[in-house]
């Protein structure tokens, strides 16, 4: 079977895109001639991702169909990586997109994906790293709020930041919504890495809000974003309303 599917799941209301990279050269793949490029050559790199369901609160399921035999049909493989990238604008772009986690390898043969379920690739994807993010808080006013975000692979294991990152830092962000048809959102919280401070001997960010008074009848979003070798990883967390 040529066509395979990859999914992703993040934010809701994001716009994602795939690529494949050739391992032996670094070239993208262009689907516009079907031909390996460099990035700055490429015409048509992304392949959109498209959202299937609801993926827990405030996260989305998206998932794209790739004919692999596009990018190979002939008995010589050729090893490529997938990843996924958030658009940042109107239009991909490869040099102002955001990648998300990590890349996995895929051997492509006969238009089939060989390794994809080998076992090297499956302990890749479980390892696959995401940001996860709680909070505990109370509407009642003079009530602090803890709020904490840690990195897990897909396997459900803490990731080791001393091993990963140890100088990996988090910000956070809260967003309370508008109050009126049409409104814009407006911000609550806004703290940098410096004043989250470091991870603590469990690997987690910690951050209590003191005094920080929420209204149990309106709706709010809290974003943690973890940066670890240089990748943002975004944890989201809807509350109240």
């Amino acid at each position: 079977m040529a066509s395979r599917d990859y999914t992703h799941d993040y934010t809701s209301g994001s716009n994602l895109y795939l690529i494949f990279t050739r391992d032996s050269d670094g070239k993208v793949f262009d689907w516009s001639d079907n031909t390996w490029k460099v990035d700055a050559s490429a015409t048509t790199p992304g392949v959109a991702m498209l959202v299937l369901r609801g993926a827990g609160t405030g996260m989305s399921h998206y998932s794209a169909t790739v004919n692999l035999a596009t990018i190979n049909n002939t008995a010589t493989p050729v090893d490529t990586h997938v990843m996924v990238f958030a658009r940042a604008g109107g239009s991909v772009s490869l040099t102002a997109d955001s990648l998300l986690g990590e890349s996995f390898p895929v051997r492509i043969t006969s238009g089939e994906s060989v390794s994809y379920l080998g076992t090297d690739v499956a302990t890749t994807l479980g390892q696959e790293k995401f940001c996860v993010v709680t909070m505990n808080y109370s509407g009642l006013a003079g009530t602090a709020a803890h709020c904490t975000a840690r990195l897990e692979t897909r396997d459900g294991e803490v990731v080791d930041l001393d091993t990963f990152d140890s100088s990996a830092e988090c910000t956070l962000t809260i967003d309370r919504d508008a109050t009126t048809t049409g409104g814009e959102r407006s911000p609550v919280e806004s703290l940098t890495a410096l004043e989250v401070g470091g991870y603590n001997a469990d690997f987690r960010f910690e951050v209590e809000l003191a005094d920080q008074t929420f209204d149990a009848l309106v709706g709010y979003t809290m974003k943690m974003v973890i940066t670890a070798n240089g990748q943002d990883y975004e944890g989201r967390l809807d509350f109240g309303g």
